[in-house]
């Protein structure tokens, strides 16, 4: 498992991870708790770049009575 810290000297970063892990994958799958928009569009821009045939994200959304 990777810590994955932005903005933290010497860390690994998302785009780092995104790269590491996706070399040589035929998908990408990611899930996450919640997903603002500012993190939506981090999201797209580093995917964007990348060729795989399925990359599919699954976001849990809070709701309300």
């Amino acid at each position: 498992m990777k810590i994955i810290l932005n903005n933290f000297e010497g860390s690994t970063t998302f785009e780092r991870a995104l790269r590491e892990l996706t070399e040589g994958a035929e998908t990408l799958s990611v899930a996450v708790s919640y997903l603002r928009v500012g993190g939506w569009e981090f999201f797209r821009k580093n995917v964007r770049g990348l060729s795989l045939p399925k990359m599919r994200i699954l976001i849990v959304v809070p709701f309300s009575d």
